[in-house]
């Protein structure tokens, strides 16, 4: 039988407590835990950047034992993860990762590339500056898709309704590709297409029904709507449809189709999708 591998970025911080559902799902699903345990060094001293190329910085004592206190909680906490899991039947690896904030995106990446796909929950959230960039190194440095706002694990692995946020990029495409192994015969999928003027050679004339198409060969029961936004948000539109037509157990869509800095500054759908925290969103870039 395959076995997933599924990524959970986690902070130091997290209990035992909070990862008990994951322990059981993963049981239940033959599935492989890859936890990362993050703990966000302190930034350095600006001036232990100004020394000479022969000389040898001066780090203060109290940045020095902040650092390894950090590290120590950090580690203590793989191991109260290793010795609860000591009790469960779950093959898991608990991976302390122990850096500054600049580095985090790269070492997101590092386990992704070896998972299947990402769960981020909304407890990531807590370090405003961290969440972003675990998600940055899962989807632009990785090949895999990222899950945030999960309400469930067991409803991402198995979701009964599916709604599709379709605009014919190649974000969504891969988005799409990549949630098909999630999706069995007995899931509902609603296509939502907003604004998708129709070209014969591209598209077809009719928006959307080339993907409709692709997912019912795979014997999945689709529904495609074709929306106007009437000029409104669309990332209004994605989460109002798919709460109407309760097809909000996992909402699938391309990320950041425009640069991350122009959805920074002057916002986007994936922005105003991230920034929600009801909705469970599969991202894939």
């Amino acid at each position: 039988m395959v076995k997933k591998t599924i990524l959970i970025p986690v902070y130091d911080t997290i209990s035992i407590a909070d990862l008990k559902p994951y322990f059981e799902i993963a049981r239940d699903n033959n599935l492989h835990l890859n936890i990362q345990v993050f703990a966000i060094a302190p930034s350095p001293p600006i001036f232990t950047y100004g020394y000479s190329p022969y000389g040898m910085p001066t780090i203060p004592n109290e940045w020095q034992k902040a650092a390894q206190e950090i590290a120590r909680e950090a580690e203590n906490k793989v191991t109260e993860i290793e010795d609860a899991l000591t009790k469960e039947s779950v093959s898991t690896d608990v991976i302390r990762t122990f850096c500054e904030l600049s580095a985090v995106s790269e070492a997101a990446s590092e386990l992704a590339l070896v998972s299947d796909i990402a769960i981020l929950s909304n407890s990531l959230r807590i370090n405003e500056g961290a969440f972003p960039r675990i998600l940055s190194g899962v989807l632009y440095e990785s090949p895999i898709a990222a899950v945030v706002n999960p309400d469930s694990l067991q409803k991402v692995l198995h979701p009964k309704k599916v709604f599709i946020a379709w605009d014919a990029s190649v974000q969504a495409a891969k988005a799409v590709q990549q949630v098909l192994p999630l999706i069995d015969e007995n899931c509902e999928i609603h296509i939502g297409c907003f604004d998708i003027a129709a070209n014969e050679g591209v598209r077809g004339e009719d928006p959307g029904t080339d993907i409709a198409a692709k997912l019912s060969r795979h014997g999945c029961a689709v529904t495609l709507h074709q929306y106007s936004s009437g000029g409104r948000d669309i990332a209004d539109g994605i989460k109002r449809k798919a709460a109407e037509l309760g097809a909000d157990d996992l909402i699938v869509m391309g990320a950041y189709g425009h640069s991350k800095l122009r959805e920074r500054v002057f916002g986007g759908t994936t922005q105003s999708m991230l920034d929600q925290t009801e909705q469970a969103i599969f991202f894939a870039h």
